[in-house]
């Protein structure tokens, strides 16, 4: 049940935000890049009783995935004002995988 609840409640934020970027995108942008996908996860966490070492260890993974997150975004909008779409996300996707994966290959991931 609590799985369900989870989903209902996540996929309800998503859409909202969704809809709010079609009548105010930059305040819609404002508010996904808060950390609601963090909290929520904090909260879940939480709620079923995962022990503050798991949830201290999953922030330290937050705060590592802002560089690749900052990456992505500055040459996503780069690249939009230059070539289509999917092409420039599909670049800034795999950018970001790529400095994952330097942070793996050093141990900070």
């Amino acid at each position: 049940m609590m799985f369900w609840i989870k989903v209902a409640v996540s996929a309800f934020i998503i859409v909202i935000l969704s809809e709010l970027a079609k009548r105010m995108p930059s305040l819609s942008g404002v508010i996904a890049a808060m950390p609601l996908t963090t909290l929520l996860v904090i909260i879940w966490l939480k709620v079923e009783k995962s022990s503050s070492n798991i949830i201290i260890s999953f922030s330290k993974g937050v705060i590592i995935g802002i560089i690749p997150t900052v990456i992505f975004f500055i040459l996503f909008i780069i690249l939009l004002k230059k070539i289509p779409f999917i092409t420039s996300l599909l670049l800034s996707i795999l950018a970001w995988l790529i400095v994952v994966l330097i942070f793996q290959k050093m141990g900070i991931v």
